[in-house]
């Protein structure tokens, strides 16, 4: 009885989870402050051997009612493992939305951080969008050895064009753990960016570029702080293998670094590259089953997000909700 109980959870879960839009996105790159390391960096110019990893997970449905929800996953230079759900409330050109987040196994001693996440938006679709979105763990500042808080912010804006969407947005994130001896290291982060999201009609393929600069600085106690401040060139291309199908690849390239209070000085060598790249995939199942069923022209709608949500390399929620009644509206 068991068994058969398991066998049907499972079974409602994964056909529950493939009628919802996926999107998984893997990165990898060098140009953060290593996880592993709680002493100041003490080199000569700063390491470009702090390989880190990088995940998002995305999964989301819009239901009856304009009322729409998603469950992402983060892995994060910053805020490391980060887990949210969001139900979002469309009420005409306003979007409201609230939900759960949790730190997943950040440290051993607390494996999982609760917290809370909202957003507020508006979009005048072809015209005007802008929104913030926050997020906190929920408790107070930690004093235990492993324990931590993570927090977020994102404030953006943007307007629509014929063949574009822009985007001006900045983020802040931050991670506070507390270590042994009552030591506590802070992780931070601030980022300026202008992303562009190119798309022409009948072409299976949009080219997302951009512009950003980020502070990101780990502070160990006693006033000692390395920093680093980089400029960075964001690209992304989405190609759509099929109409509900597409394959998505990100570089950011960082063109200049310079060092900052401990690191003021020691900022990366010269023949030395920080980047992050990475290579995902969006499956969007209700596209899928119309084109199988009719054969339908290629779209090239925008398919990424704005980070109305903590999202770490892509772009812009308009963008995608736009794509996603465009392609609907389009299929026969």
């Amino acid at each position: 009885m068991k068994k058969l109980l398991c066998i049907t959870v499972m079974l409602t879960i994964l056909s529950f989870a493939f009628s919802m839009d996926i999107s998984v996105l893997g990165t990898f790159g060098n140009a953060n402050m290593s996880w592993t390391s709680t002493t100041p960096i003490a080199e000569p110019a700063f390491p470009y051997t702090n390989w880190l990893p990088g995940m998002e997970i995305t999964l989301s449905e819009n239901t009856a009612n304009n009322i729409s929800f998603s469950i992402d996953y983060l892995l994060d230079p910053v805020l490391r493992s980060l887990l949210t759900g969001t139900i979002n409330y469309n009420l005409g050109i306003f979007k409201l939305g609230i939900g759960p987040m949790a730190g997943l196994f950040n440290t051993w001693s607390v494996p999982v951080k609760a917290g809370i996440t909202t957003l507020f938006g508006i979009d005048i679709i072809g015209s005007f969008f802008a929104g913030i979105s926050v997020g906190s763990s929920i408790g107070a500042p930690p004093s235990a050895p492993g324990d931590y808080m993570q927090e977020y912010n994102t404030l953006y804006a943007g307007y629509y064009l014929s063949n574009a969407v822009c985007t001006l947005a900045v983020d802040t994130k931050s991670l506070y753990v507390m270590g042994e001896a009552n030591t506590r290291i802070i992780d931070r982060s601030t980022e300026y960016k202008f992303i562009t999201e190119l798309f022409k009609k009948n072409v299976p393929y949009t080219l997302t570029l951009g512009f950003s600069a980020i502070k990101i600085s780990r502070d160990y106690g006693n006033s000692v702080i390395d920093s680093l401040f980089n400029l960075m060139v964001k690209t992304k291309f989405s190609y759509s293998v099929v109409p509900g199908v597409y394959i998505d690849m990100v570089f950011n390239g960082v063109v200049y670094s310079l060092g900052l209070d401990a690191l003021a000085g020691r900022g990366p060598a010269n023949n030395t590259l920080l980047f992050s790249a990475g290579f995902g995939v969006t499956f969007r199942p209700d596209l899928y089953r119309t084109s199988a069923a009719l054969p339908s022209e290629p779209t090239t709608e925008p398919t990424t997000e704005p980070e109305t949500n903590v999202q770490s390399e892509s772009t812009n929620e308009p963008a995608a909700e736009t794509q996603s009644e465009s392609e609907e509206a389009s299929a026969p």
